[in-house]
């Protein structure tokens, strides 16, 4: 019954993709890995030729008369170029957990992000099961956010430090250093041996022995059961996994870290073949990794160690915790929630992980952002690329309903995001994470763990803690 209007639209998209109204523009696409800092990055968004420009982290994409900017800007800066670009029709579309999308025409993708493409909106926009403009649950966003010309969508956290980093604090250094990459490895292969799908019979064994791990790390634990809205509804109940850590001074103060537990495949309701090693077993065993460092230090503020359940079908363990926080009247204890999702994986030798949160979602998220950001660069080095953004694309993972609530929430994502090649599928398993990926599982977990040191004010309480 869809075969009809889906041949309209295709014609539509092949027949006139330049109106009068919306004439294609080119640009280049330029490297900032090489550029040596924010005044060089403000020079080139003036280079002879650019009429507007777009920063996403480690390129910036320069629009305007191309023959003129390649004459102004150094040749070994030059990736390519970027030509179909439709400024009426600019947009941001997240990508994750979407299964079912607006067709979009090849020439209408022109940068692939972390967890975003930058495209041309289509002309006819009326993804399958949503009308035109109305907000995917799972994203909490419109499937296309509008982009405006000039903006920055990402930026290197580096150019945001021109004079350089907050010295390191040598007993965070101390707690954070203790983050031990072949032990986190070893319990996302403990996850991913598991089915871990909403409607896998492996779930509650994931579970229970996430709840082991708290309670071996001195943490009093709970799995609080909820009911997702789902059709059809899974087999067995699903449930959070929370350690709780009371904070000694302010124990009404809360930080959360969290990641979410559970698993798919290409197929949304299959309840096999669904290890989900970088999606989700790497954050969760990073929330592990955190609660075992921990177990030997006193914080001030209360710390809550949350893996949930019920994301891939949209973020339902994150928002029942949330809602009952809400409803409890207990939403404002929360001070701060660090959010991992994906830290397994990375395209090449170059480590790296990309920070994101919403503008004007919460007081204090961008502060929140900022701290996270220094933490990976000052205590886990071998991120040679850290990327912050705060965007309204900042979406699909478990610290939008805190953000929703108002309260300050970030998400941690390796380099490559969802480029990741086995996103979804049944072959996302420890042995495709690749070379590098306790190299960056922990670098990324180090660097969460120093954010929470800072955060939840931990204690170093003798001497002797300096010891091994």
């Amino acid at each position: 019954m869809f075969r009809r209007p889906a041949l309209l639209l295709a014609a539509v998209l092949a027949i006139g993709q330049a109106p009068a109204a919306d004439p294609a523009e080119r640009g280049l696409l330029v490297d900032l890995g090489g550029v040596p800092d924010a005044a060089r990055v403000e020079a080139l968004k003036h280079s002879d030729g650019t009429d507007w420009w777009l920063e996403a982290g480690e390129v910036l994409l320069l629009v305007g008369n191309t023959a003129r900017l390649r004459q102004s800007v150094p040749a070994q800066l030059v990736l390519r170029e970027v030509d179909n670009i439709r400024p009426d029709r600019l947009a941001v579309r997240p990508r994750g957990c979407i299964d079912h999308r607006q067709p979009l025409a090849g020439r209408d993708l022109l940068l692939v992000g972390d967890k975003w493409d930058l495209v041309n909106r289509p002309v006819s926009f009326a993804p399958a099961g949503l009308d035109a403009g109305q907000i995917n649950p799972h994203l909490g966003l419109p499937e296309f956010v509008p982009v405006e010309r000039n903006s920055v969508l990402a930026r290197l956290h580096r150019f945001d430090r021109p004079e350089g980093l907050p010295p390191a604090d040598p007993a965070v250094a101390h707690i954070a250093g203790k983050v031990d990459g072949r032990r986190w490895f070893e319990t996302v292969s403990q996850l991913a041996s598991w089915d871990r799908s909403s409607y896998s019979n492996g779930l509650p064994q994931a579970r229970a022995w996430i709840a082991a791990r708290f309670a071996e790390a001195g943490l009093r634990t709970s799995e609080p059961v909820f009911e997702p809205p789902l059709t059809p509804p899974p087999p067995l109940p699903l449930a959070n996994v929370i350690g709780h850590a009371r904070g000694y001074a302010a124990p009404d103060e809360w930080v959360i870290i969290g990641a979410h537990y559970d698993s798919r495949n290409q197929n949304l309701y299959s309840p096999e073949n669904t290890p989900g090693a970088d999606d989700n077993a790497s954050g969760c065993a990073g929330v592990i990794e955190a609660a075992r460092v921990l177990s030997r230090y006193r914080p001030r503020r209360t710390v809550l160690f949350i893996c949930y359940a019920g994301e891939e079908q949209g973020l339902h363990g994150s928002t029942a915790h949330a809602r009952a926080l809400q409803e409890s009247g207990d939403i404002g204890k929360v001070k701060a929630m660090l959010n991992m999702d994906m830290i397994g994986w990375v395209g090449d030798a170059t480590l790296g992980v990309n920070i994101c949160t919403r503008p004007q979602s919460a007081a204090g998220a961008t502060e929140l952002l900022d701290t996270l950001a220094d933490a990976m660069a000052t205590y886990a080095p071998e991120l040679q690329v850290v990327t912050s953004s705060v965007v309204p694309s900042c979406c699909c993972s478990d610290h939008v309903p805190y953000l929703d609530r108002q309260r300050p929430a970030v998400h941690s994502i390796h380099r490559g995001g969802t480029a990741y090649p086995y996103y979804h599928t049944s072959n996302d398993t420890p042995a495709n994470l690749g070379p590098y990926a306790q190299a960056v599982g922990e670098g990324i977990v180090r660097g969460n763990v120093a954010a929470l040191v800072q955060l939840a004010g931990y204690d170093l309480l003798y001497a002797a803690d300096f010891e091994d």
